[in-house]
């Protein structure tokens, strides 16, 4: 049976939380009630968050986390709440931690969910937090929760039909998109992500290609790896900010623009080649009526020999390539989102003050 570190929301000191001395790691728990609470989490909700305030090894504080816990004081209702941070024991060997933070994303699924992603002054687009690929793993995860969403702002400013409307708008576009456009966004430089390296957390069925290519290649060409292994299953492109040929890369090249037959004068192409084979398509096109170019990536035309030759060259062990070959139809699952079966959750706003 299940069980996690949850937070006792009665018990919280909110002002010693707010001040930077609440929010610790499970390794030091001294400064949260923290209790171990086991299915089916009666009571309980789970918190997506945005990071925020001051994160050292020696304290550590949250305006969101706070903000979550004033709701939850105020619902009478929820007793607990997981955080990643106090209910994943961070320091677990890799393969433990993947199968424990594959089992703690289950609850984004079917308990009610607090998200809390302010940053009020911060500088940084609503979208782009959302894009953040933990958030965006999250809130994908959201789609068929069968209990309600809940988003808490702690913003003075901004109306709360407009975050409502904000929010609502980029679930939508979380479940209709697939982890291509975060991935592109961090390729682009657009979207910070502390490891990169943690893809294979936020992507479980790829993690045997994701942790090779990690291993073995540059940031740049394992981002770009992860991109086109995304693209064979959900059999599309995405589309990035910039023209991608003019990042550098170890292993990957381009070939020179060409015309395809069908296509107007409008697009390009150049083939992408990972040591000199052809594995994925980059395209542009020339919007003159906006003076704009557009520019996509996708993987070629033949995915299966694509993806074929991208594991190829990356340092499997078999019995990795066996379990990568058994997962076909998870990826697929994981990737494309199944909107067609069920209604989305229940989504609330609400506003607290701190």
């Amino acid at each position: 049976m299940a069980s996690y570190n949850a937070i006792v929301i009665d018990d919280v000191d909110e002002t010693a939380l707010l001040r930077g001395s609440g929010l610790r790691s499970i390794n030091h728990p001294d400064r949260l009630p923290l209790k171990q609470v086991a299915a089916p989490f009666l009571n309980a909700a789970v918190l997506s968050w945005r990071w925020d305030g001051i994160i050292t090894e020696k304290h550590q504080s949250s305006r969101n986390v706070a903000s979550a816990i004033r709701h939850a004081k105020n619902t009478n209702t929820i007793r607990y709440l997981f955080v990643d941070q106090v209910s994943i024991d961070q320091s677990l060997p890799a393969e433990k931690l993947l199968q424990q933070v594959a089992s703690f994303s289950t609850l984004y699924k079917t308990i009610p969910v607090i998200a809390a992603y302010d940053n009020p002054g911060g500088g940084e687009e609503f979208s782009t937090t959302v894009l953040r690929p933990w958030i965006y793993s999250e809130a994908r995860l959201f789609r068929h929760n069968p209990t309600k969403i809940t988003y808490v702002s702690h913003d003075a400013v901004l109306p709360v039909k407009v975050m409502g409307y904000s929010f609502s708008k980029e679930l939508r576009a979380a479940w209709l998109g697939s982890f291509m456009k975060t991935i592109a966004g961090l390729l682009v430089g657009d979207i910070k992500m502390k490891d990169i390296g943690d893809l294979k957390f936020i992507l479980p069925p790829l993690a045997p290609a994701l942790a090779a290519a990690h291993k073995a290649m540059s940031p740049n060409d394992y981002l770009l790896t992860a991109i086109l292994l995304c693209s064979v299953s959900a059999e599309g492109s995405v589309r990035a900010r910039c023209d991608i040929t003019e990042i550098k890369f170890d292993r990957y090249t381009f070939t020179q623009e060409h015309c395809r037959d069908g296509y107007r004068m409008c697009w390009t192409f150049r083939d992408i080649l990972l040591d000199g084979v052809t594995v994925g398509a980059w395209r542009c096109k020339d919007n003159v009526y906006m003076d704009m170019m557009h520019y996509f990536v996708d993987a070629s035309d033949d995915r299966a020999a694509a993806e074929a030759n991208i594991l190829d060259r990356l340092p499997m062990a078999d019995a990795d390539r066996r379990l990568y070959a058994e997962q076909e139809a998870q990826r697929r699952a994981y990737i494309v989102l199944d909107n067609e079966s069920g209604p989305p959750p229940v989504v609330e706003i609400v506003s607290v003050q701190l």
